[in-house]
């Protein structure tokens, strides 16, 4: 079955699954500044003529996935653009 054809219910009747909530951000986040690089290209996407949700990706939160990267190179991965059928 392709990935767009699940739904929750189907998964949780089909593996026996049951659904919690939790936090998605960790208790003990900090705070990071971001480097000189990250705060110019932002600056300079506040000043484009940003039309679209693509344009938005490209100018701004590219480079703060890059940033993001940079920062936990060993503990994050992107998966932009992949099908996971």
């Amino acid at each position: 079955m392709a990935y767009h054809n699940f739904t929750l219910n189907k998964l949780k009747i089909d593996f026996g699954l049951e659904q919690q909530r939790m936090s998605f951000v960790p208790n003990n986040l900090s705070l990071i500044t971001g480097s000189q690089r990250l705060l110019d290209e932002l600056s300079d996407a506040l000043v484009m003529p940003i039309a679209s949700e693509k344009a938005k990706s490209e100018f701004i939160v590219k480079p703060i996935l890059t940033e993001l990267v940079r920062l936990y190179k060993d503990k994050i991965t992107l998966f932009s653009g992949y099908t996971f059928d």
